[in-house]
């Protein structure tokens, strides 16, 4: 269970109210131990925590039971089930095993201090088990570690990109033997973007490395999934050699707010309040009041009335333009001369505001985009 980076912004309320002392904003260890408590109490980490091991998590740092502040970290993002990590199919001490073992090989100074930091827990601790994974892999020989090292592949049904947009990611993605650092979104095209886990959470890789993992990750998790009729991918690499968990999916930024999403997905309502079927919302007081200021000042009146008139009047000259010429009104240029407009093309912008642009995705993936959309309205008319 490599530190994954998910992308979902939640709110975590349930102790956002907490205060954070000058050590809880850095991390005192960062193995096995990647998120700060400043980070979780004020949900800084750019993805959803679950509950109680969010909770656990914190107190246990703060108490300095290690052991179980490791546990609750492998819970944390909700990936276990019935004691199994989803992504690697492993128990969590499974995972937490494997991944001592890819630190202990490519990471061994830090992994020599972390060895030290956790013989330091408090008595209280209830997860020696966890203590002595970590003690027990440091005193393995590296050569053994290094034959059992390997990269892991999970494939995941969500967030799907298309295939054609990921290997345009890897055909276009530089790939030296240089360390990528503190980036997240190492490279992207279209749907398919490819990041890697927070820089603290494990050693550094190099760019060739991500390369070789995403193109793994795209072999063995490319499929054509029954919601479609094109391949798509979604997959990670959750244990990778001691470097962080990479990913190569659609982002989930893209997928609709966390209030939209307690609603039906037909539900048109959740945009257009007219639409749900309620009764009317009454305005704020506030707004009729300012309303009825503005029309009933002499000055103000008369203003409103002059701009809706010539309003009113472009709207009248403007439908008749359109009327007349059509849709080719709309100024068109390819994705490639973006960056050199003609000047017919920047007066026409300036006018409308819009522009179509060409050749942003390839044919045959927007022929795709049409489709499943088609299919969706057909099953959701009420969308």
């Amino acid at each position: 269970m490599y530190k994954p980076s998910v992308f979902i912004l939640l709110t975590l309320g349930k102790y956002a109210s907490a205060s954070s002392s000058p050590n809880e904003t850095e991390l005192v260890e960062q193995l096995f131990l990647d998120y700060t408590v400043h980070d979780v109490v004020n949900n800084a980490i750019g993805m959803p925590v679950i509950e109680p091991w969010a909770s656990e998590y914190v107190s246990a740092l703060q108490e300095k039971r290690y052991g179980d502040a490791v546990w609750a970290r492998y819970h944390i993002l909700g990936e276990v089930r019935n004691g199994v990590v989803e992504t690697t199919n492993q128990t969590v001490l499974e995972s937490i095993t494997e991944d001592a073992m890819g630190y202990k090989a490519n990471a061994p100074e830090q992994y020599a201090e972390a060895v030290s930091f956790y013989a330091k827990s408090s008595g209280k601790d209830t997860h020696n088990d966890v203590l002595n994974v970590i003690s027990r892999v440091n005193h393995q020989q590296v050569s053994a570690l290094q034959e059992r090292v390997t990269y892991s592949i999970g494939c995941s049904g969500d967030h799907l990109a298309y295939q054609s947009s990921c290997l345009r990611v890897l055909d276009d993605m530089p790939t030296p033997k240089t360390q990528i650092g503190n980036i997240r979104r190492v490279a992207v095209y279209n749907s398919c973007h490819l990041r890697v886990g927070p820089y603290t959470s494990a050693p550094d890789l190099t760019y060739y490395t991500a390369h070789a993992v995403a193109r793994l990750i795209e072999e063995q998790c490319s499929r054509v999934p029954a919601c479609c009729n094109s391949v798509k991918v979604s997959g990670s690499s959750p244990r990778n050699s001691g470097h962080p968990r990479l990913s190569l999916k659609r982002s989930q930024r893209q997928f609709a707010n966390a209030q939209a999403a307690n609603r039906d997905e037909r539900d048109i309502s959740s945009v257009f309040h007219s639409f749900s079927g309620g009764p009317d919302k009454t305005l704020p007081q506030t707004s009729a009041d300012v309303k009825r200021s503005l029309i009933n000042r002499s000055a103000g009146r008369h203003v409103l009335q002059a701009s809706w008139k010539r309003l009113l009047k472009q709207l009248r000259s403007e439908a008749e333009i359109i009327k007349a010429q059509g849709t080719v009104i709309i100024a068109e240029i390819d994705l490639y001369d973006i960056g050199r407009p003609s000047a017919e093309l920047d007066q026409a912008f300036r006018k409308r505001g819009v522009a179509v642009i060409r050749q942003v995705v390839p044919e045959k993936e927007a022929r795709n985009y049409k489709t499943e959309v088609e299919k969706y309205i057909t099953a959701n008319p009420s969308t």
